[in-house]
C-alpha cells in the first residue's frame, strides 16, 4: 500500500492577500529606511543656506513634517478602529 502524504489544511497556507500584504509591508519598511534622516544628515548644510532662503527651506521641512504626522495619525487611527485583520 502506498504511503499517503499528510493533508495540509487550507487555512494553514497563506492566502494571496496575506502574501501580498507581506510583500507590501516589506516595501513600506524599505521606503521608511530610505526616507529616514538624522540630525547629522542635515546639520552640515545649515552653514550653506543663505539667510534669505532659510524661511523657504524651513517651510519645506514643516510641510514634510506635517505629512509624517499625518502618516503617524493614520497608523494610530488604524489600531483604534479595531481592525485586527492586519496583525
Amino acid at each position: 500500500m502506498a504511503r499517503r502524504e499528510p493533508v495540509v489544511l487550507q487555512r494553514s497556507r497563506p492566502s494571496d492577500a496575506v502574501v501580498e500584504r507581506a510583500d507590501r509591508i516589506g516595501e513600506f519598511t524599505s521606503w521608511l529606511a530610505r526616507t529616514e534622516i538624522s540630525e547629522t544628515d542635515w546639520r552640515d548644510f545649515l552653514d550653506v543656506i543663505p539667510v534669505g532662503r532659510a524661511y523657504e527651506f524651513a517651510d519645506i521641512a514643516r510641510e514634510r513634517a506635517t505629512r509624517w504626522r499625518a502618516l503617524a495619525r493614520q497608523l494610530e487611527a488604524s489600531t483604534q478602529a479595531g481592525d485586527q485583520a492586519r496583525d
